[in-house]
């Protein structure tokens, strides 16, 4: 039953009819135009081709393919210029002649022109668009052969050529200096005759150039050519041939030309000799003294450097051990050596310090706090003053400052009184020996009483003060008496 099912799809045919098996079917299917296997399309157009069997059977696939050959849709039998032709080979013997075809179209490579090779009726060529178009180009407004630098136009290359050869613009005719950005142009007068040679005035420009680095010396001097820059350089003393440099110390020699010339390169060699920092000498680290060794034949009886700068450290005048000072008069003395004898710095000094009449002075010289007045006094007396300061501070906090500087300067000149008078005995023992000039010193000493007197007696009649004022002003001026008569005494000592 299935095999001859109505409903059984291997039945029935693309035709629609049914057939009692797939074996009548399929002989059936063999000869139906509805059959894709008997239905040929053009690749070009939508017409379709069936074979059909019979008496007036037709094959599809010739009918085709005859029809692809002629089919308007065809490329091939379709020519630039829009017309169709039967078969291809109408179309190419057209498309030779046609003025669509690109091959017969020609354009310009400077501008958009174009030229076209056209025929006549009897299929000559009436206008070549190949030899119009290189006519065109030679001539062309925008063929850069055709335009010179200055922008002018020229009809052909060669009137080009032959005006830039002299035009101003033209690269060729311009030169620029290396060193700096001067131009130089070549220019041309009538009848093509050169007015000024920029190649030879950028020649003679840049041998005066300023920027030109064989026009200036080491010493940055500028000068107009190398030749009179390397006839300074010779001689001058920044040239690094003219310098020379101890290899110890670094200090350079120069070659200096003149009257008196000098060589730097003898200089060297004579400061290397006796350089400090010469590793063969030897440097007094006092004095900086520097000992060399001796050359030649003298050398074997001489003593080397590293000795001699032992012998002189020992008897060298920077030597601390060889300076001694008097305690008195601070006269310094120093071990030395006169020719055959050797002078004792020591022996000088202890010598002289037994004879040394000089007595130190040991008072020091303070302000107070009121205006115009000072003391005199020594260093423990001005501590112990300091110290009875301090503990009436603090006894009494309340005390007014003009209290506290009368209590200073009456204890001050207390202690200096005692203590100006135990040196002014001592003085009066020396005075006889010591002085050389007794009448001027009792001279001033009656100068400074009468001056001292003077001034007591301006300021007793200008202000009336306190008779305890007037006490402390006369102890302290009697104090500053004797100290000026101490003074007196010691300046004919140092005399």
């Amino acid at each position: 039953h299935v095999k001859g099912c109505r409903e059984n799809p291997r039945n029935k045919c693309f035709c629609g009819r049914v057939f009692p098996d797939s074996a009548a079917r399929d002989n059936h299917a063999t000869s139906c135009a509805m059959n894709p296997a008997n239905q040929f399309e053009c690749q070009f157009c939508p017409q379709e081709f069936c074979t059909t069997f019979g008496l007036f059977a037709k094959d599809g696939r010739k009918l085709r393919d005859e029809h692809q050959i002629c089919c308007k849709e065809n490329p091939a039998n379709k020519c630039w210029c829009g017309q169709v032709f039967p078969n291809p080979d109408a179309r190419i013997a057209h498309a030779v002649k046609c003025q669509m075809n690109p091959s017969n179209c020609f354009k310009c490579r400077f501008c958009p022109a174009a030229y076209v090779t056209t025929f006549n009726v009897l299929g000559l060529k009436s206008r070549d668009g190949l030899q119009n178009r290189d006519m065109h180009e030679v001539a062309c407004e925008k063929n850069p052969r055709n335009s010179c630098y200055c922008g002018k136009l020229f009809p052909n290359p060669t009137a080009r050529d032959k005006h830039a050869a002299t035009c101003e613009e033209n690269p060729a005719n311009m030169f620029e200096c290396p060193h700096c950005d001067r131009l130089f142009v070549t220019r041309y007068g009538v009848m093509g005759m050169v007015i000024s040679d920029g190649r030879r005035l950028r020649d003679a420009h840049e041998r005066g150039c300023n920027k030109n680095a064989a026009n200036q010396c080491f010493c940055g001097q500028l000068f107009a050519n190398p030749e009179a820059c390397e006839l300074h350089a010779a001689k001058c003393s920044s040239n690094p041939v003219n310098r020379f440099s101890c290899r110890h110390c670094r200090k350079v020699f120069v070659t200096k030309f003149g009257v008196f010339t000098t060589s730097g390169a003898v200089d060297r060699d004579a400061h290397q000799m006796v350089c400090s920092q010469n590793p063969a000498n030897s440097t007094c680290v006092h004095c900086n003294q520097t000992f060399t060794d001796t050359l030649g034949f003298l050398g074997h009886f001489r003593p080397d450097a590293q000795r001699l700068c032992r012998l002189h450290t020992q008897m060298c005048c920077g030597n601390p051990q060889n300076r001694h000072s008097c305690d008195c008069c601070g006269r310094t003395f120093v071990t030395r050596r006169r020719w055959l004898r050797r002078l004792d710095g020591k022996v000088e000094r202890d010598k002289h310090q037994s004879e040394c009449d000089v007595i130190p002075c040991e008072f020091e010289l303070k302000g107070a706090e009121g205006a115009g007045w000072h003391l005199v006094a020594s260093p423990d007396a001005t501590a112990s003053g300091r110290t009875m300061i301090d503990s009436d501070a603090d006894n009494s906090d309340q005390s007014s400052d003009d209290e506290t500087v009368d209590s200073i300067n009456g204890t001050a000149s207390e202690l200096s009184i005692a203590r100006l008078e135990k040196d002014e005995n001592l003085l009066d023992e020396r005075r006889e020996p010591s002085c050389t000039d007794p009448q001027g010193s009792l001279q001033e000493l009656n100068s400074e009483a009468s001056d001292d007197s003077s001034s007591e007696a301006e300021e007793e009649e200008e202000k009336s003060k306190d008779d305890s004022e007037e006490n402390d002003e006369e102890g302290f001026h009697d104090a500053h008496s004797a100290c000026g008569e101490s003074a007196c005494g010691e300046a004919p000592e140092n005399e």
